[in-house]
This record gives C-alpha cells, sequence and structure tokens, in this order.
C-alpha cells in the first residue's frame, strides 16, 4: 500500500532542494546488517573469542561483561561480513554476558540477541534466529513478523502448561500430612533448584576502606542475598582456609558492606566475600589484600624547657 507524504516530508524535500539543486536525490541504505552464526570460540581462562557474519559489509562491535550493562571493543571500519574480536584480559570462572553489533557505511546498525558464556568451558551458540533481535530502533533486521509471532505463541502455551502442573502439585502437597515426606520433598525441590538456577554472581573485585583497627568491605551481586566476609592476618592465612568471619545476619541485598573490627594496626589480611541466596545458591570472590592504617605516634611529656627573647 502507497503512502502519501505528510506535510513535514514535503517541507523537508523543499528545503532540501533549496540547498542543495544541483544534487541528485536518491534512495538511501535503511537496511541494517542482518547478524548470522553468532560463535563463541577459543575460550580460555581469560578470554574467548566471538565470530559473526553479516549480509553486508559492516564493523565490528561486541559489548560483555558480567551484566547485561555491557562494556564495548569495537573495530570501527564497515569493511567486511566474517567478524571475529577477541575479549581479553577477563576475570577466570566467570559467567560474561556478549551480544554483537554491526553497522554499515550509511549507519544501519544490526543487533544480535543477548548471550552468555561460562569462561573455560568451551560453547557454541547456534546463529539461527541471532537477527531477529530488535535493534531498538537504530535499524531493522529480518526475522520479523510469522516467525515471532509462533514464537510467542508457543511460549505462552508453555507457560500455560507450567501453570497447571505447578497448580496440580501444590493442590497434591497440601495433601501430605507426614513431616518427614513434606521435608524429603523440600530437599529435593532446593537440589532442583541449585541444578537450574545461575551460578551467583559476585560483581568485579570488592572494595576496601581500612583504618587503623577496622576496614570496611563493600561488593556487589547479580541479586539479593546475605553479606559475609572472611578474613586472617597474613601470618596466620593458609591458602583456602581463614581464621575468622563477619557477616550481616538476615541481610539481603545486592549492595554488600561489611566492616571488621577488632584489627591489628599496620597488619596485612588475607579476605573473601561470601554471599548465599534465598535458594541457598552460594557465590564467593577470590582471594584479597589489604593492610591497615599505622596507630598514630602518642604524645607525651611536652613541656617548655628554656624561654628567650626571640625563641
Amino acid at each position: 500500500m502507497q503512502r502519501g507524504f505528510s506535510t513535514f516530508a514535503v517541507l523537508f524535500l523543499v528545503v532540501a532542494l533549496l540547498v542543495a539543486p544541483l544534487s541528485v536525490i536518491g534512495a538511501d541504505d535503511t537496511t541494517a546488517p542482518e547478524i548470522n552464526n553468532v560463535e563463541v570460540q577459543e575460550v580460555t581462562d581469560d578470554s574467548v573469542t566471538i565470530t559473526w557474519t553479516t549480509d553486508e559489509e559492516a564493523d565490528s562491535l561486541v559489548n560483555y561483561g558480567l551484566k547485561e550493562d555491557y562494556g564495548i571493543i569495537r573495530e570501527p571500519v564497515p569493511d567486511k561480513t566474517a567478524h571475529s574480536i577477541t575479549l581479553e584480559n577477563l576475570e577466570p570462572d566467570r559467567v560474561y554476558h556478549f551480544r554483537v553489533v554491526s553497522s554499515d557505511e550509511d549507519g544501519n546498525q544490526g543487533i544480535s540477541a543477548d548471550y552468555k558464556v561460562q569462561l573455560g568451558t568451551p560453547t557454541t551458540n547456534d546463529g539461527d534466529g541471532q537477527s531477529e533481535a530488535q535493534s531498538d530502533g537504530q535499524g531493522a533486521q529480518s526475522g520479523e513478523g510469522d516467525g515471532q509471532s509462533e514464537s510467542t505463541t508457543e511460549t505462552t502455551e508453555t507457560t500455560t502448561e507450567q501453570t497447571i502442573t505447578v497448580e496440580q502439585i501444590k493442590q497434591e502437597i497440601q495433601e501430605i500430612t507426614d513431616p518427614q515426606t513434606l521435608q524429603e520433598i523440600l530437599e529435593e525441590v532446593v537440589e532442583a533448584i541449585q541444578g537450574i538456577t545461575e551460578d551467583l554472581t559476585i560483581v568485579g573485585p570488592p572494595t576496601v576502606t581500612p583504618e587503623t583497627t577496622t576496614a570496611l568491605i563493600e561488593w556487589t551481586t547479580d541479586r539479593p542475598a546475605s553479606s559475609e566476609v572472611e578474613f586472617s592476618p597474613a601470618n596466620e592465612y593458609a591458602p583456602g582456609g581463614y581464621v575468622y568471619s563477619q557477616s550481616n545476619p538476615g541481610d539481603s541485598t545486592q549492595q554488600h558492606s561489611v566492616r571488621l573490627i577488632g584489627l591489628v594496626p599496620f597488619t596485612e589480611y588475607h579476605f573473601k566475600v561470601r554471599s548465599t541466596d534465598q535458594h541457598n545458591i552460594t557465590g564467593e570472590s577470590l582471594d584479597y589484600t589489604f593492610k591497615t592504617k599505622a596507630a598514630m605516634p602518642e604524645i607525651r611529656n611536652l613541656r617548655i624547657v628554656k624561654v628567650e627573647e626571640n625563641a
């Protein structure tokens, strides 16, 4: 169906003709590159290589991070259809989120869906359906329409089936009166949750604000959880073992803060943070160190011993 020009479009066209009367008006490219075959390759403890293809020449960009609030690495020249970017200096044994982005020379931008990769565990994501992800209005992509509608319908039907199953299970549990049986069911449910729930992630290294006899330890997790710090003086530390522990009982938060007390001035300490969510999923940091401040010298016996005219 043809669309008529709006008043704004007509005015814009007239202004363009007045400003550049000798230029030739042609149809600009407004189609975003189609992203396909997103794959994760060469996974090591601290790096991963991501590859993908586009149906036209475009640049290469990867958003990545421990959460969906991505960082960025980019090759800005739109001169290829086969793309490859290696992310380096990553934290070992962590789950990273990433998505790939490519823009053609006209600025049309294609954006993939969100992916996750576990460092140290090579995985490959099938590229089919990647380009179905919307690019937040920055460029059109293929895969819209019937395919998305069918996917939405299937998801709705699956959710309905799961809801019916949950209601049936809840009803059957309510009919059980034996405490031992209920306890066994609870243990099975907790174990099942631990098997399907993502690991709790400590986001980045903790921050430390040391004082003379105290230290404030702060960190962030990807979901609400408890707060605990295990620590030891350096001369009492054994790898993997800590002498002391401090926590905030009953506290469940994403922004954690624990103040260690009773520390020795000018002393090095080893520590790690630990958080556990409501499903008993625990995440913990690597081992870190800090040093308390030295105690201020105590001034005693202050007295005046000689008075002269100018001294």
